[in-house]
């Protein structure tokens, strides 16, 4: 795989700003222009740009904006609390048994607050480490970042991880980007307003292989667009709201581990992705 230097990777980010910002890219012959033209500006094909670590990083840096923003927001409730406990300290001076579980209270907000920031760090950091694992290691922690944004969008988020199953050989980080980027199109997709959606996350065995299945009750995929989601670019949501690379990077994650990464259900209240990877 050809290497980028630094200025071409500088180019590359340049164009891909610029890209997003222009939001044309909402079909797959925009798409195609988009990948030929940002391929031309650096001297690489497809194949090098999905590979590459600063087009990796972009993406994931993508979805991290859209999970601070709702992290945030659920930060506030601890706050306001721990606030309200501190200002009526002064009336309670004196009284042990209220400061003492006033106190025990204010821990668990403060833990609370420390595992979301926590989340969202070991997310942001770029590892490289490939070991031995179990999927769904990288799918809780993946339902575990995003339980915000299902709670903001009143989305129920149904997680079932099969026992006993064999594990994969597989980069942890690189995982939780592909499963972080399935569950948040999920959570957009079953998301909607005056009723509660669902999403489903599960990992099972079969024949050799691990696979987790991402499954949301939202519209669908029309078929037109299903034939091209995997397509870098190509995207189906409005200018802003998506980079069009999040799903075209983690099919290449996934090829890159060995297995697959398929549309398997495209269908109104049964929409399933389903990453596929080898056992070990």
């Amino acid at each position: 795989m050809p290497e980028l230097s630094a200025a071409a990777i500088e180019r590359l980010l340049a164009e891909i700003r610029r890209v997003l910002e222009s939001g044309s890219r909402g079909s797959p012959d925009a798409a195609a222009a988009v990948v030929a033209e940002l391929g031309a500006a650096v001297g690489a094909g497809p194949e090098t740009l999905l590979h590459h670590d600063a087009v990796r990083r972009l993406s994931q840096l993508a979805e991290l904006g859209r999970i601070s923003a709702e992290t945030i927001h659920e930060l506030r409730q601890p706050l306001v609390a721990l606030k309200a406990y501190a200002e009526m300290f002064p009336e309670f001076i004196g009284d042990d048994e209220w400061i003492r579980g006033t106190a025990a209270m204010m821990f668990s907000e403060a833990k609370r607050m420390e595992e979301l920031v926590n989340r969202v760090q070991r997310f942001a950091r770029a590892t490289h480490d490939r070991r031995r694992l179990g999927l769904e290691e990288p799918a809780r922690a993946a339902a575990d970042l995003l339980r915000p944004i299902f709670r903001q969008r009143h989305v129920e988020l149904e997680e079932s991880y099969g026992e006993g199953l064999p594990a994969v050989d597989a980069d942890p980080a690189q995982l939780q980007q592909v499963l972080v980027n399935l569950l948040a199109n999920a959570a957009d997709a079953a998301s909607r307003e005056g009723a509660a959606g669902r999403t489903v996350v599960r990992t099972w065995g079969a024949d050799g292989a691990v696979h987790c299945d991402v499954e949301d009750d939202g519209p669908g995929i029309e078929p037109g667009a299903a034939a091209h989601i995997f397509e870098p670019f190509f995207t189906t949501k409005e200018p802003g709201q998506g980079s069009g690379l999040g799903l075209a990077i983690a099919r290449t994650i996934a090829l890159e581990h060995g297995g697959a990464l398929e549309l398997v259900n495209a269908v109104a209240g049964a929409t399933t992705f389903r990453l596929t990877l080898p056992a070990k």
